[in-house]
């Protein structure tokens, strides 16, 4: 799912504070394509889990996808994965096993396992 974190990260850095602030207030976002547009909420790491858990998952990990990507932004990663790629999925792969750096990433994402019956 999409980080509320990341997304607001990305969105100062772009210069666009209102649209940052009311993410971030509101916890909502809607993604904008060809005329269709989903409205979606933001989480962190902390509510996603909870929501695994609260659903009977065991053995619940959430982990960060694209933390370098918000780190950097979007022109500094691409031109970073043309040039590194390795280096950079390296990056990506260690940053991920970070588990506080969760949150900085641009999705989350968030593995359970059910319970036998």
């Amino acid at each position: 799912c999409d980080s509320l974190a990341g997304l607001v990260h990305e969105l100062v850095r772009a210069g666009d504070l209102a649209q940052a602030i009311e993410r971030g207030r509101t916890r909502q976002a809607c993604w904008q394509r060809g005329g269709l547009a989903v409205e979606h909420h933001l989480l962190d790491a902390t509510r996603l889990r909870g929501a695994f858990v609260a659903a009977g998952l065991l053995d619940v990990s959430v982990s960060g996808l694209l933390v370098a990507f918000t780190t950097l932004g979007r022109a500094e990663w691409s031109r970073a994965e043309a040039d590194h790629r390795d280096d950079l999925l390296a990056l990506e792969r260690e940053l991920s096993r970070i588990g506080g750096l969760a949150d900085s990433g641009k999705q989350l994402l968030a593995i359970g396992t059910a319970p036998q019956s």
